[in-house]
């Protein structure tokens, strides 16, 4: 079967620019889902009052997050994912160690450690226990819902994964996207929202409209 790879260095920054958008994707979706359930115990009326609306709301960040996530750790051999990323440095070392001394002297990066590099690849691949666990919470209820996950319990008890391991996924994927970024040209990226906290300006609003 064809392997997907970055070729060049053209293709290499492009398929970057997939990635960036899917750690940023996860990062700010799942950092929303949480921001909202920990203001829910501060303005209960508000969200009692709109039920359906922040049920959808809260649904739809984690929802959204776990759909990033699983792009962004796809198996799939023809996919722009993180595996074939770094898979693309592992047969065109040239993507980074072409410009690696120059971009570790004019930006202080740290050379890549002896089989860091294979231990990286394997952090990304189903042979990782989370990873597995996120591919066959892919598998079973997001792409497509198998017999067996037909029911919310087996989801629950078989394949969800805890709010720790997506943050885990989440960091792990923001630090193998800067890693080898910095390395190929020295860009390294912020993948936090620039305005974190603006739903909080929304909450508010509604509750001035309750006290009226």
């Amino acid at each position: 079967m064809a392997q997907s790879r970055a070729r060049n260095q053209v293709e290499f920054a492009e398929w970057r620019e997939v990635i960036v958008a899917e750690v940023r994707a996860s990062k700010m979706h799942y950092n929303l889902y949480v921001d909202l359930r920990a203001a829910i115990p501060n303005s209960p009326r508000t969200f009692n009052r709109a039920l359906h609306f922040w049920h959808m709301t809260l649904n739809g960040n984690l929802e959204a997050a776990r759909i990033s996530l699983a792009r962004l750790f796809d198996q799939e051999s023809k996919s722009v994912s993180l595996r074939n990323w770094l898979r693309s440095v592992e047969e065109t070392p040239d993507l980074i160690e072409t410009r690696e001394s120059r971009i570790r002297e004019e930006f202080y990066s740290r050379p890549l450690e002896e089989d860091e590099l294979e231990r990286d690849i394997k952090s990304v691949e189903s042979g990782d226990e989370l990873i597995l666990r996120l591919v066959k919470f892919r598998n079973n209820a997001i792409t497509h819902r198998s017999r067996q996950s037909v029911s919310r319990e087996v989801i629950l008890n078989e394949y969800a994964l805890t709010y720790s391991e997506y943050e885990e996924l989440i960091k792990r994927g923001e630090d193998l996207l800067n890693r080898y970024s910095v390395l190929h040209d020295g860009c390294a990226y912020v993948c936090d929202s620039m305005q974190p906290k603006d739903f909080e300006g929304v909450v508010r609003a509604c509750e001035a409209m309750n006290a009226v």
